[in-house]
């Protein structure tokens, strides 16, 4: 492979010249052997190469640890972010099954359903019975029996909506109060 005794005849002159104090050389025989270029992978070797070329002044190693050091904060920062993220959804998940757990909106919802069954099969009957058939008479008595109930049915639901938002508001406050120094507390 031309590309790979090219690397090997580089590593060499690398090395020659490393032997002669070239810092930048010296820095590049380093990279060599830790990418396993033209010689055999060696962290070590690569370590000691470096070293060498910082205490003979490199510039490339300058610039080397530099981009380095940017690509670490990068990853840290990445991370962090990921890390940061993924609290944030267990939290939220937290958040969501304590809600569930103290209950908001399911007795009203089932208030809501049956009374809207109720008010139905109770109307279509008063409205038979009013004109024994569907007549001009039978109609405005069913429209008017199913304002009555669906009238009844929103103050129903409204009473039972506000019944259960304050027992809610208990349940809440006693948890919170019982968990004061959970971070869930916000959210609730």
């Amino acid at each position: 492979n031309p590309i790979q005794m090219d690397k090997k005849a580089a590593a060499v002159w690398y090395q020659k010249a490393a032997n002669a104090k070239h810092p930048d050389a010296t820095f590049k025989l380093g990279l060599c052997y830790k990418n396993g270029e033209g010689v055999e992978h060696d962290d070590v070797l690569a370590q000691r190469y470096f070293e060498k070329a910082k205490e003979l002044g490199s510039e490339m190693y300058a610039y080397y640890l530099e981009e380095q050091k940017e690509e670490e904060r990068k990853s840290k920062e990445r991370e962090d972010e990921e890390n940061a993220k993924k609290e944030q959804e267990l939290l939220m998940e937290r958040v969501n099954y304590i809600k569930e757990e103290l209950g908001l909106g399911s007795v009203a919802l089932f208030f809501f359903l049956f009374f809207s069954v109720i008010s139905v099969i109770i109307a279509g009957g008063g409205g038979l019975y009013l004109g024994g058939y569907y007549d001009l008479g039978s109609i405005m008595g069913l429209i008017v029996i199913v304002l009555i109930f669906l009238g009844c049915e929103l103050i129903i639901c409204l009473f039972f909506s506000l019944v259960e938002y304050i027992t809610y508001g208990l349940r809440k406050k006693k948890w919170i109060r019982n968990h004061s120094d959970d971070p869930v507390c916000k959210y609730l």
